[in-house]
């Protein structure tokens, strides 16, 4: 392969290779590079190297804190964390089917054709899709609670506008926007969990996770039977909505941000709070020092743990079957 002056790998080469020369330059007095040349090819190189080594410490940081997680004895955090985030799926899986079991009452009520319907109950699986895959990204960009918090309260009150439609276009609109928080609500949760639980527990807890948004579906078809004769479609969908807002305030209290994300966007000392209050304290992950140069060509290579991205490549079957 020939590499050219405009080709990343080759430009990285370059740089990385300014500094090898500036080690043999101060060993051998017969150097033929010119020392400006050197200096404007380090001065290149040095971001790179600072980013490589900020790579390894936050590494080292998440490796610490899976470590500690793995060794501490769970508690009513971690019970009040799932217990939240699994409300968050049921009540998901709950709204994302109620339209279509209302859907026989809203038909009759507005003298609607059932071919004329099938847009709005068809709006929430798009906005779902949209949501699961722009909802990770999201998550590893802002936080994956501050997505969570806002996917969710997305649903909870766009349900409760939905009572209020007086035609279809509104109530496509609503549920097209709902369906984004479902989906975005669904990823950043599961990941919240599986980063706070330790590594025995993780895929236990995924297993049973998955299962909520199904399980949400049947025990929503179970109410709306019970329930539908007396308050209504609004009504139903007035509860719903007004339940999703009442989780969502969960999330605020028993919900904390994932260390490892902290570490990611360099707030070590706001990981060292949160495992201290949650797990117990650790040493100090704010002041870790980057290595250097010489302790990076030690290095073997970085092992990043596999919930520091939602997209990373473990979870790859996951975030296509959620897509899906």
């Amino acid at each position: 392969m020939r590499w050219r002056r405009d080709n990343a790998p080759c430009a990285s080469l370059t740089t990385m290779a300014a500094v090898v020369a500036r080690q043999c330059l101060s060993f051998s007095r017969n150097a033929v590079v010119p020392e400006d040349r050197l200096i404007r090819l380090e001065a290149a190189a040095f971001p790179i190297i600072k980013e490589f080594s900020a790579m390894l410490s936050h590494a080292r940081a998440t490796q610490e804190i899976r470590a500690h997680i793995n060794a501490a004895p769970l508690g009513t955090f971690h019970l009040l964390l799932f217990v939240t985030i699994m409300s968050v799926l049921v009540i998901d899986g709950l709204d994302l089917q109620l339209l279509s079991l209302v859907a026989p009452v809203i038909v009759e009520e507005w003298g609607l054709r059932r071919s004329d319907f099938g847009v709005a109950l068809s709006a929430a699986l798009v906005g779902m899709s949209l949501g699961t895959l722009l909802g990770g990204m999201l998550g590893d960009r802002f936080g994956r609670r501050k997505i969570l918090l806002l996917a969710t309260g997305l649903f909870g009150l766009a349900t409760v506008a939905a009572g209020f439609s007086t035609d279809v276009t509104t109530l496509t609109i609503l549920r097209l926007v709902s369906g984004l928080g479902f989906g975005a609500a669904a990823p950043n949760g599961i990941a919240l969990t599986t980063d706070w639980l330790p590594d025995r527990l993780r895929p236990q807890a995924t297993s049973m996770l998955s299962i909520g948004t199904p399980a949400g579906g049947m025990i929503g078809a179970m109410l709306v039977l019970v329930l539908l004769p007396s308050v209504g479609w609004r009504g139903a969908f007035f509860a719903c909505g007004a339940l999703t807002v009442i989780i969502a305030l969960g999330i605020v209290f028993f919900v904390r941000e994932s260390p490892q994300y902290l570490i990611a966007v360099n707030k070590g000392a706001e990981a060292e709070v949160a495992l201290a209050r949650h797990v117990g304290a650790l040493g100090s992950l704010a002041t870790a020092e980057a290595p250097t140069p010489t302790a990076m060509a030690a290095e073997t290579g970085p092992t990043f743990d596999g919930s520091q991205k939602i997209f990373a490549r473990d979870l790859l079957r996951l975030n296509i079957g959620a897509g899906l």
